[in-house]
């Protein structure tokens, strides 16, 4: 079963982007990988179990 995929974009000052990759490097970390942890915290908050049990299923 393949899945569609969307890109979420947002607008973040790039010299405090560049400090922040650079300090996360250090843990081995990803700005990228920390957003995707947050987004999915998000929607397990905000959408019903109920819905993500019918997604999964999809």
């Amino acid at each position: 079963m393949s899945v569609e995929m969307e890109k979420l974009q947002i607008e973040f000052a790039k010299e405090k982007l560049d400090a922040l990759r650079f300090y996360m490097k250090e843990k081995e970390l990803t700005v990228e990988g920390e957003l995707q942890k947050h987004v999915d915290n998000i929607y397990e908050k905000h959408v019903p179990s109920v819905t993500r049990r019918y997604l999964e299923k999809r």
